[in-house]
């Protein structure tokens, strides 16, 4: 009798698979690589003395600093630059979260008073989403609203072909004014397989 409740048991156990396990995931789950970056007015992001509307490049490409030498600062081929849109497929829950990862300068100053680009830290990290089915706009929330992110998100969009476009406003230092600029952006992100 022991062994035959083992064996239910072992039966029972081995029954249970991950179908089981609910699904969390959306069609819009997963990471999300930008591909353009676009502003209504143009800005030096890179300290090159050129001005361009291409924010992308400008971050891309390598910031040239007060000795001539060029560092690069920010990789978008980089997963950690990736937006993350939650649950996840490892997500043990259903929580729809937003991690738009922007890279946002840090801008220190020397003694004699020069500006000079630290790094790019990653802004708009906390957000939850709902997705109106009808219109593929996202309604965002943020849930660190004490924090100050520099900008403000506009809008989310999911896009017929999948993509994500946002528009969001945020201030960026200008190496050819020498100050903080408010630049409205277009941003474009093509879901990573």
């Amino acid at each position: 009798m022991k062994n035959l409740f083992l064996l239910a048991c072992f039966f029972f156990i081995v029954s249970c698979s991950k179908e089981d396990d609910p699904e969390y995931t959306t069609p819009i789950s997963g990471h999300y690589k930008v591909t353009s970056i676009q502003s209504d007015i143009s800005a030096d992001l890179n300290n090159d003395g050129i001005k361009s509307n291409n924010i992308f490049e400008e971050i891309a490409s390598p910031h040239y600093g007060k000795d001539g030498k060029q560092v690069s600062y920010f990789n978008f081929d980089s997963h950690g630059s990736y937006l993350e849109v939650r649950p996840l497929e490892s997500s043990r829950n259903n929580a729809k979260i937003i991690s738009f990862k922007f890279p946002s300068q840090h801008i220190e100053y020397f003694t004699n008073g020069t500006p000079y680009l630290v790094m790019y830290v990653r802004a708009f990290i906390h957000y939850r989403y709902e997705l109106n089915q009808e219109s593929n706009f996202f309604q965002l929330i943020n849930t660190n609203p004490d924090y100050d992110e520099n900008g403000n998100l506009k809008s989310l969009e999911l896009l017929e072909n999948k993509d994500l476009k946002l528009l969001l406003t945020k201030q960026v230092f200008d190496f050819v004014e020498m100050d903080w600029v408010e630049l409205n952006m277009t941003v474009i992100y093509k879901k990573v397989e």
